[in-house]
């Protein structure tokens, strides 16, 4: 396999006048080139600070980064200045945000917007330029290109806004695309033509993808592989079969349950979703866990290979006995 995102105990930190809060703690994560990878997780899980990380958009300081291993398509991006880090994100990378208005700017239209992105990244005169505008605006499936072109952001809609960003991001001729919550302020059909459009253009331009959601039933439109964070840490990870339909975690239960029936289920969401409590030690999750165990109060799980792509960071996982805690649960 080609990989082309390879992250080795990476730990990303803010300074505080209490210390050093950590909010990612990643030890071994690969994105293989090509593919769709899902990074999924509750609000404050360090998703997008993951996101920041991987492309130097954290102030340091207060943000405090290390890693063993870093790298992108072969390049150590700790190693490069913000300098080469902008050349970089200019041509490597690009990120879809969940809010577009926050990316497009207001005074210019998006014609202006998506010409200017394909000039920076290649030789082409104004008419080249226009043209080549027009024919990423059809391959968004936005109809009326020549319309589109003349448009103002707050003259779109949120979806045409989201795919005008996705059409720039293409205009840069990025290969890595980094999708923050893309669909999260849109209604569910046009968040599922989002994402198949993301799907489809993965495919055709042979991107690689980092999707970050936290909604676990939107991957599978989308992704391949995914892993699930919690306070920084990947409890569950491996193919999407592997994870929604043979998860393992309790943690990996709570995002999938959609509304609980049963008391057993209302039981468990109850558990999954009670007040925030500060673990000092052992496992992250211990204190919304309906398995906790002393155990898991005292010593820090370690992952768990369940097969060569499915892993889990459990100590129900240690001895590799997976009945005893289905007939437990």
């Amino acid at each position: 396999m080609d990989s082309y995102l390879t992250i080795k105990n990476l730990k990303v930190g803010f300074q505080s006048y209490s210390g050093l809060n950590r909010v990612v703690d990643i030890d071994d994560l690969t994105i293989e080139r090509g593919q769709a990878f899902a990074l999924v997780g509750e609000s404050g899980s360090g998703k997008s600070v993951t996101a920041f990380a991987l492309q130097q958009l954290l102030t340091v300081p207060p943000a405090v980064i290390s890693a063993d291993e870093l790298t992108l398509d072969g390049i150590q991006i700790l190693d490069k200045s913000q300098k080469e880090m902008t050349d970089i994100r200019g041509r490597k990378i690009a990120m879809i945000f969940q809010d577009p208005m926050s990316t497009l700017n207001p005074v210019f239209t998006v014609g202006e917007q998506i010409t200017q992105a394909v000039r920076r990244n290649r030789k082409l005169g104004r008419q080249e330029a226009r043209k080549r505008a027009i024919e990423l605006i059809e391959t968004v499936k936005l109809p009326d290109a020549e319309r589109i072109l003349s448009k103002y952001p707050h003259e779109l809609s949120g979806g045409q806004r989201q795919r005008i960003i996705i059409a720039i991001a293409l205009g840069c001729g990025a290969e890595f695309l980094i999708a923050d919550e893309p669909t999260r302020n849109l209604d569910v059909t046009i968040q599922a033509g989002i994402l198949k459009l993301l799907a489809t253009l993965q495919r055709e331009e042979k991107l690689t993808v980092l999707f970050i959601t936290n909604n676990l039933s939107l991957v599978p439109l989308l992704c391949d592989q995914t892993a699930l964070l919690y306070k920084g840490q990947v409890m569950e990870c491996g193919t999407v079969a592997e994870v929604i339909d043979g998860h393992c975690h309790p943690y990996t239960e709570a995002l999938i349950q959609p509304l609980p029936v049963t008391e057993e289920e209302k039981e468990a969401v109850k558990t999954a979703t009670a007040e925030e409590i500060p673990v000092e030690r052992g496992c992250l999750f211990q204190n919304k866990c309906r398995f906790c165990t002393p155990l898991c109060r005292e010593q820090a799980p370690e992952v768990v290979s369940l097969s060569p792509t499915h892993k889990v960071r459990c100590h129900r996982y240690q001895e590799g006995v997976r009945e005893q805690w289905a007939n437990q649960s």
